[in-house]
């Protein structure tokens, strides 16, 4: 434990006075220097894999987030188009409705025009068949 808390403290040294390199540039494999005090279940391969499975998850949350974008501004254009056609179809609705209500009007105007001619001739052909009969 004591030679890990050395080792810590010699590497934020070396991080402040900024002689402290991560990768080595000279050797044909890049060596990680803290990782040689962490113990051997951390390698520069398996770092290097970390290190692209975070760049291609970064890559994958802007192209999703972009998308989500593009759905996003899609679903205002859409809600605007169908709150336009809800409102021509109220329009309409309420026009069919006034208009519906208009021919009803004439319509029982027209029956009521019609209601005592045709008593009457009721009345005439129920006092020609009771003629008829007798």
């Amino acid at each position: 434990m004591k030679e890990l808390e050395n080792d810590l403290t010699d590497l934020l040294q070396r991080f402040r006075e900024g002689t402290l390199l991560a990768f080595s540039k000279q050797k044909k494999e890049r060596s990680f220097l803290l990782l040689n005090s962490l113990g051997p279940q951390f390698t520069c391969t398996k770092m290097d894999t970390i290190r692209e499975t975070q760049e291609q998850l970064a890559k994958l949350h802007f192209s999703l987030d972009k998308d989500l974008s593009t759905i996003k501004s899609e679903l205002r254009f859409l809600s605007i188009v169908l709150t336009y056609l809800c409102f021509i179809i109220s329009i309409e609705s309420d026009e069919c409705q006034k208009k519906a209500n208009e021919n009803m009007s004439c319509l029982m105007q027209k029956v009521n025009q019609l209601q005592p001619k045709i008593s009457s001739n009721i009345s005439n052909f129920i006092w020609i068949l009771v003629t008829k009969i007798n």
